[in-house]
């Protein structure tokens, strides 16, 4: 996690919430401190409760992938006929032949 400089009002909101913790009596019960203090540096973080970052359904938001040039040369040109065959297969030779010839593929190279 990287650190983060506090300003002096989060400074202060840590303070008295520390300080509330040592002024209390022997007896009293401590228990509500973790939590506002994790509520403070929530607050400066940005974190966010686990059921906010979900999506529908329950499942966790997808990364997008980035495809690289011989992807998206096949993505471009795939639907045209020069290379299918007849029963819709890709000429996946005659497409390698033609992105050796594209600009994407020498400047990989170099």
């Amino acid at each position: 996690m990287p650190v983060k400089r506090l300003n002096m009002r989060q400074r202060d909101q840590i303070f008295d919430i520390v300080d509330e913790g040592t002024m209390m009596d022997d007896d009293s019960d401590y228990s509500g401190i973790p939590d506002a203090l994790n509520e403070v540096f929530a607050r400066i973080y940005g974190y966010r409760n686990r059921s906010q970052t979900r999506n529908r359904g329950g499942k966790r938001p997808s990364r997008i992938k980035k495809i690289n040039s011989w992807q998206a040369f096949i993505k471009n040109n795939s639907k045209k006929r020069e290379f299918r065959y007849a029963n819709g297969k890709l000429k996946l030779k005659k497409m390698g032949i033609a992105y050796r010839k594209t600009r994407a593929y020498k400047s990989r190279k170099r």
